[in-house]
């Protein structure tokens, strides 16, 4: 055997025999599982909207009634309320009673305070205005459109001539509305509102003798000016 192979040989058995008296055991490291991402779902805010507003009905009257309104989301961008509206208007009083079927020397106009329990079903729009780098916040202008169904349960006549046997108790309208914004969480809004049946069962306007010489306008226009403020829940 030649020098070359029995070095070969020699530096082989030092190998094994410094494997071999190892007592110790080489440990692996495991890569870590990675975990499960877990998603945790966004809490949705519901915001309720404080409505406190004056009206005008249109009707030649110069009195202001008010209206009391609490909106609430139902999904997405549809909404609903309850509100509580006292409307001030005129309505033609005839020269005759159809009542006592006996001429009537009153005539003329005669006011009318009408209390409303009203409920809106509508839909809303934002749109965003101002410059959000320069004043890190945004502001909304706020639009609306719906329907509103409404209940008469109180009116008062001014000279007692027409009495709540004299209008119809529920009556629909159509609305469009616009807020905007003043401040965090408050908004100065303008809403218009039109009946689309008559408030009156009788609309006819009678002579003396009790003949019908014409007919008045019974529909409510209604203009309202609110300040409104928002709770999230």
């Amino acid at each position: 055997m030649n020098k070359k192979a029995y070095s070969a040989i020699l530096v082989l058995l030092l190998i094994a025999n410094c494997l071999l008296s190892q007592t110790g055991t080489i440990k692996i490291a495991k890569q870590p599982v990675p975990k499960k991402d877990t998603i945790i779902p966004a809490k949705k805010n519901r915001t309720i909207g404080i409505y406190l507003s004056s009206n005008y009905s249109f009707k030649g009257i110069n009195q202001l009634g008010y209206d009391v309104e609490v909106l609430i989301p139902f999904v997405h961008a549809i909404y609903w309320g309850i509100k509580y509206t006292r409307e001030n208007e005129y309505y033609n009083l005839s020269p005759f009673g159809t009542e006592t079927l006996m001429p009537n020397l009153l005539s003329g106009k005669s006011e009318n305070k009408s209390d409303y329990i009203k409920m809106p079903l509508g839909l809303s729009y934002n749109m965003c205005i101002g410059n959000i780098k320069r004043t890190k916040r945004s502001r909304n202008l706020h639009f609306m459109i719906g329907l509103e169904g409404q209940y008469l349960f109180n009116t008062k006549n001014q000279y007692d001539r027409l009495t709540y046997a004299d209008f119809k108790k529920y009556n629909l309208a159509g609305f469009v509305g616009i807020g905007i914004p003043v401040r965090e969480g408050f908004s100065v809004n303008f809403c218009y509102t039109k009946d689309f049946f008559d408030n009156l069962k009788d609309k006819n306007i009678y002579n003396e003798q009790g003949a019908i010489v014409g007919k008045q306008k019974s529909k409510t226009d209604l203009l309202s000016l609110s300040i409104s403020f928002a709770i999230s829940k």
